[in-house]
Protein backbone atom coordinates (compact mmCIF):
# COMPACT_ATOMS: atom_id res chain seq x y z
CA UNK A 1 0.00 0.00 0.00
CA UNK A 2 2.77 2.55 0.71
CA UNK A 3 3.95 1.84 -2.73
CA UNK A 4 0.66 2.36 -4.07
CA UNK A 5 0.35 5.87 -1.98
CA UNK A 6 3.52 7.10 -3.28
CA UNK A 7 3.13 6.43 -7.13
CA UNK A 8 0.28 8.40 -6.37
CA UNK A 9 1.57 11.07 -5.08
CA UNK A 10 4.43 11.03 -7.31
CA UNK A 11 1.71 11.22 -10.52
CA UNK A 12 0.16 14.30 -8.81
CA UNK A 13 3.11 15.94 -8.63
CA UNK A 14 3.63 15.39 -12.47
CA UNK A 15 0.00 16.42 -13.04
CA UNK A 16 0.07 19.75 -11.15
CA UNK A 17 3.25 20.76 -12.65
CA UNK A 18 2.12 20.27 -15.95
CA UNK A 19 -1.00 22.12 -15.51
CA UNK A 20 0.64 24.63 -14.42
CA UNK A 21 3.15 24.81 -17.11
CA UNK A 22 0.33 23.68 -20.06
CA UNK A 23 -2.05 26.82 -18.28
CA UNK A 24 0.99 29.20 -18.46
CA UNK A 25 2.18 28.37 -21.85
CA UNK A 26 -0.26 26.44 -23.86
CA UNK A 27 0.83 23.07 -25.62
CA UNK A 28 2.99 24.81 -28.00
CA UNK A 29 5.04 26.89 -25.35
CA UNK A 30 5.30 24.67 -22.43
CA UNK A 31 8.22 21.26 -22.57
CA UNK A 32 8.78 18.60 -20.47
CA UNK A 33 11.62 20.21 -19.48
CA UNK A 34 9.59 23.41 -17.80
CA UNK A 35 7.58 21.11 -16.14
CA UNK A 36 10.48 19.11 -14.63
CA UNK A 37 12.11 22.46 -13.56
CA UNK A 38 8.18 23.58 -12.20
CA UNK A 39 7.50 20.52 -10.18
CA UNK A 40 11.11 19.12 -9.64
CA UNK A 41 10.82 15.93 -11.53
CA UNK A 42 12.89 14.00 -13.21
CA UNK A 43 12.24 13.74 -17.14
CA UNK A 44 12.52 9.88 -16.47
CA UNK A 45 9.95 10.24 -13.90
CA UNK A 46 7.59 11.77 -16.24
CA UNK A 47 8.51 9.00 -18.82
CA UNK A 48 7.64 6.32 -16.15
CA UNK A 49 3.93 7.80 -16.20
CA UNK A 50 3.70 8.84 -19.14
CA UNK A 51 4.49 7.73 -22.63
CA UNK A 52 5.32 11.41 -24.15
CA UNK A 53 4.22 14.91 -24.16
CA UNK A 54 0.94 14.82 -25.58
CA UNK A 55 0.23 11.74 -23.67
CA UNK A 56 0.45 13.82 -20.29
CA UNK A 57 -0.99 16.62 -21.96
CA UNK A 58 -3.93 14.72 -23.08
CA UNK A 59 -4.27 13.29 -19.24
CA UNK A 60 -4.53 16.88 -17.96
CA UNK A 61 -6.86 17.51 -20.32
CA UNK A 62 -9.07 14.86 -19.29
CA UNK A 63 -8.70 15.73 -15.78
CA UNK A 64 -9.56 19.31 -16.35
CA UNK A 65 -12.74 17.88 -17.97
CA UNK A 66 -13.34 15.17 -14.84
CA UNK A 67 -13.31 17.79 -12.75
CA UNK A 68 -15.26 20.45 -14.66
CA UNK A 69 -18.24 17.62 -15.06
CA UNK A 70 -18.49 17.05 -11.33
CA UNK A 71 -18.03 20.67 -10.29
CA UNK A 72 -21.01 21.40 -13.07
CA UNK A 73 -23.05 18.30 -12.01
CA UNK A 74 -23.21 19.47 -8.44
CA UNK A 75 -23.87 23.20 -9.50
CA UNK A 76 -26.54 22.87 -11.91
CA UNK A 77 -28.54 19.29 -10.13
CA UNK A 78 -31.53 21.22 -8.96
CA UNK A 79 -32.50 23.51 -12.18
CA UNK A 80 -35.81 24.00 -11.20
CA UNK A 81 -36.29 27.04 -13.68
CA UNK A 82 -38.97 26.81 -16.47
CA UNK A 83 -37.23 28.19 -19.18
CA UNK A 84 -34.02 27.51 -21.17
CA UNK A 85 -32.27 30.66 -20.92
CA UNK A 86 -32.06 30.48 -17.31
CA UNK A 87 -30.58 27.02 -17.25
CA UNK A 88 -28.07 28.28 -19.60
CA UNK A 89 -27.31 31.14 -17.84
CA UNK A 90 -26.59 28.93 -14.71
CA UNK A 91 -24.41 26.74 -16.69
CA UNK A 92 -22.60 29.45 -17.78
CA UNK A 93 -21.88 31.20 -14.68
CA UNK A 94 -20.73 27.53 -13.29
CA UNK A 95 -18.71 27.31 -15.63
CA UNK A 96 -16.99 30.61 -15.36
CA UNK A 97 -17.13 29.56 -11.55
CA UNK A 98 -15.02 26.59 -12.15
CA UNK A 99 -12.60 28.50 -13.80
CA UNK A 100 -12.18 31.16 -11.02
CA UNK A 101 -11.96 28.71 -8.49
CA UNK A 102 -9.17 26.33 -10.98
CA UNK A 103 -7.48 28.91 -12.58
CA UNK A 104 -4.79 26.37 -13.75
CA UNK A 105 -7.27 24.16 -15.43
CA UNK A 106 -7.43 24.71 -19.60
CA UNK A 107 -10.34 26.36 -21.23
CA UNK A 108 -10.44 23.34 -23.66
CA UNK A 109 -8.95 20.06 -23.92
CA UNK A 110 -9.26 15.75 -24.01
CA UNK A 111 -8.79 12.14 -21.98
CA UNK A 112 -6.12 9.68 -20.37
CA UNK A 113 -5.19 6.44 -20.99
Amino acid sequence: MKRELKNQQTKKKIIDSALRVFSAHGYEGGSLNMICQTGAISKGIIYHYFESKDKLYLYCVEECFDRLIVYLRGRLEDQNETSEKEKLIRYFQARSGFFDTYPRMPASSPRRS
